[in-house]
């Protein structure tokens, strides 16, 4: 019997070895087929148009910046304002235009949602179940054709070609975001805000000093998120900032021209590393505040 248990536990062993192998195999492979097509594009950076058609998957034969450098000289849109003569917008301007969309964004959807969120899982009340329900009501009912209606909205109150305007409208808590922050307030104990208030500290700095840092890392990873997708999304800046488009929506336009000898492989490529530097930055430099799983205990301040 006990020579039979032994045998029956090495051949799980056995197959268990068997699946681990067969499934590092796989993900290896998967995780290949991501790396090595970005590895070639970050390469193609750096060669000339010439390079890239005689030596396609090889090393540059001399390794150039000339493309980053054309890029931020000679990279342009065209912006056609109402009233105002037409000019032509660099990279830099683009940059620039992105950096205040998606940091503005972010903060004011972050933020907002979050404080939603606390008010609503902290506070027992009709207008918190109110907003509870009218977020998983915006979830699961589809809104259909509300983009006309959604464009003379922002025409009536000014905000097109603004991006403060941009900010205010994504200063909202209607999102999966909400649900994320109400379970992370909804699963802290009560005890390190009545600790708090018996020291004499409001709600507001309750909120801010001691209950916002228990989820922080929920609130960067959140955060992460929400300025990766603003960072890259064009559409919105296509129809309520084209006097002031983004990086993406410039990089979108100008893989539309077909009139200059810019639009090439390797110029495309540098254009969207450019745009992709400041995610991975942010990335690498946070990556174990991102990463980490474990909410840590106690009172800031």
């Amino acid at each position: 019997m006990a020579k039979v248990l032994k045998k029956k536990k090495y051949n799980e062993v056995r197959g268990y070895g068997a699946l681990t192998v067969v499934g590092f195999i796989f993900l290896l492979v998967y995780s290949l087929s991501l790396f090595v097509p970005a590895l070639w594009s970050f390469m193609t950076t750096f060669k000339t148009e010439e390079d890239l058609y005689y030596n396609v998957f090889g090393l540059p034969e001399v390794w150039t910046f000339e493309n980053y450098i054309t890029a931020f000289s000679k990279m342009y849109v065209s912006v056609n304002p109402t009233g105002v003569k037409p000019y032509k917008m660099y990279l830099d301007e683009m940059i620039l235009n992105s950096v205040l969309y998606a940091v503005g964004c972010t903060l004011a959807n972050v933020f907002t949602a979050a404080i939603t969120a606390y008010g609503c899982a902290r506070f027992k009340s009709k207008v918190g179940s109110w907003l509870h329900a009218s977020v998983i009501l915006v979830m699961i009912i589809p809104i259909i054709g509300s983009g006309p209606s959604e464009m003379q909205f922002v025409r009536a109150l000014g905000f097109r070609n603004h991006i403060w305007g941009m900010v205010l409208m994504k200063a909202n808590y209607l999102g999966t975001d909400f649900l994320i922050y109400y379970a992370a307030f909804k699963g802290i104990s009560k005890d390190y805000s009545d600790a708090a208030s018996i020291d004499g500290a409001g709600n507001f700095t309750i909120m801010m000093n001691v209950i916002f840092p228990l989820i922080g890392a929920t609130i960067a990873t959140m955060s992460l998120l929400a300025f990766i997708g603003f960072w890259n999304d064009s559409n919105t800046p296509l129809l309520y900032l084209p006097d002031r488009p983004t990086l993406a929506l410039g990089l979108y336009k100008f893989n539309q021209r077909t009139d200059n000898n810019l639009v090439n492989i390797p110029m495309r490529l540098t254009g969207c590393f450019i745009m992709f530097a400041p995610i991975l930055a942010i990335f690498i430099a946070f990556r174990k505040r991102f990463m980490l799983n474990v909410n840590i205990g106690g009172l800031k301040g």
